[in-house]
């Protein structure tokens, strides 16, 4: 194991690498594409070039600015899932002070009815919309 001292090894960076490695793989196999073929083999060079680098604060500088962006990524990822699964059951409607999304089980009548924030108590008007 001494060949891996003085390495960066495996960070979130190099995770992510592999998460996308596996996504162009999947790709690839329904699509049979060599572009997507040629940026598998971009993606395991830079993984591994990372993996065995000796430059330890550049590759530090890389996987903090990747976790930044997925840090930003992930909730507004998390919550799209969640509004595709129930967009028949409820309504989302965001807060105009605060910016909070408000999640509201769907009335079978339309009309326009007023909201009320959980956090900052805003009163506001929407419009809601039958169920199909």
């Amino acid at each position: 194991m001494r060949f891996l001292n003085g390495r960066n090894g495996t960070d979130s960076l190099f995770y992510g690498f592999a998460v996308l490695y596996l996504i162009l793989y999947g790709l690839n196999f329904l699509i049979l594409s060599p572009a997507l073929r040629w940026a598998q083999y971009i993606v395991v060079f830079l993984a591994i070039f990372r993996l065995l680098s000796t430059n330890i604060p550049q590759r530090k500088k890389e996987a903090d600015f990747f976790s930044k962006i997925i840090v930003t990524l992930l909730p507004f990822l998390k919550h799209s899932g969640e509004r595709i699964l129930n967009n028949k059951d409820y309504a989302f409607h965001v807060c105009d002070k605060c910016g909070v999304t408000i999640k509201v089980k769907r009335l079978e009548e339309k009309g326009k009815f007023v909201l009320t924030c959980p956090k900052c108590g805003n009163k506001f008007v929407v419009k809601n919309k039958r169920k199909k």
